[in-house]
């Protein structure tokens, strides 16, 4: 038993060469216990708050630590302390060069334009370019017909009623219909709230609507047991967003069409359906406005 401890602290701490490469805008300063173990990402969990470490194919976000070298199987424990992160035995000073911005830049030059045409584009390669069992049948409904069981059309029926009620302005109902419904880790309920209260901040800060009481209302209203789907919504919610999904806003926003089709693709490589759903949700609101909310 002592040589294996050994190989272990051996595999954790030399044979491996450790690096650094991000830490959350939005960590807390606590030592965590271990929440949940995926192939890419560990979560650990304070008081209800989550921070997950990550490898550097999940990317960047609010609450991740991004460690290069380090074998995901081997994290275990984390501690974070004031300008330093404990990983295991690996103490890491926080460079404050390496933390990411999770808000986005809303001072830079606006084209109402391009911003139009680049949600024609998102739209396009939301219909044609997600997966199956996601929920862009909002978007045309001939891909309704990759739900043929009685269940998956119950489904879709209800997804289809939450997300209008939602975005007619009938927040309770529309939240009750979507709330914790469909498939995978973050279920598509979820992931599309998550899109719309990411629209909701975008809309706010484009063009000078008060949505912060709605956004908030929202947020309290889809808040569950599943603490990833709730972080997920919290951090929206703020318009604190994780790289991907500020990358294909911010494409949206201030760049062009091929930045929009890359920043999507990456998007898409988020969970089975979430990325898809997310963007379905973002792409209803932003084209919805903002005028159905006041």
């Amino acid at each position: 038993m002592k040589g294996k401890t050994v190989l272990k602290e051996n595999l954790e701490t030399n044979i491996y060469e450790l690096e650094l490469l991000s830490t959350g805008d939005r960590l807390r300063i606590g030592n965590y216990k271990l929440h949940s173990r995926f192939r890419r990402v560990v979560n650990f969990v304070k008081d209800g708050y989550l921070t997950s470490i990550v490898t550097e194919e999940v990317g960047r976000g609010p609450i991740n630590i991004v460690i290069k070298g380090f074998p995901i199987d081997y994290v275990k424990a984390l501690y974070i302390g004031d300008g330093f992160i404990a990983v295991n035995k690996n103490r890491f000073k926080i460079n404050k060069n390496l933390i990411y911005t999770s808000k986005i830049d809303f001072s830079l030059e606006f084209s109402r334009n391009r911003y139009i045409n680049n949600l024609h584009t998102l739209r396009d390669l939301l219909i044609f370019h997600s997966p199956e069992r996601s929920l862009s049948f909002l978007l045309d409904e001939r891909r309704e017909e990759y739900f043929e069981t009685e269940f998956e059309r119950a489904f879709v029926n209800r997804i289809k009623a939450g997300a209008g009620k939602l975005l007619s302005g009938n927040i309770e109902t529309g939240i009750s219909l979507l709330k914790g419904v469909g498939y995978g880790l973050t279920p598509s309920g979820d992931d599309f709230i998550s899109g719309v209260l990411s629209g909701l901040y975008i809309l706010e800060n484009l063009f000078n609507y008060n949505l912060t009481t709605i956004r908030d209302k929202i947020y309290k209203l889809s808040k569950t047991h599943n603490l990833i789907s709730s972080s997920f919504l919290y951090f929206s919610s703020r318009g604190e967003f994780f790289e991907r999904v500020k990358n294909l806003i911010t494409s949206i926003i201030y760049k062009g069409k091929r930045d929009v089709e890359k920043h999507f693709f990456k998007l898409m490589g988020v969970g089975d359906t979430s990325g898809s759903d997310i963007g379905t949700g973002l792409f209803m609101t932003l084209k919805k406005g903002g005028e159905v909310w006041l």
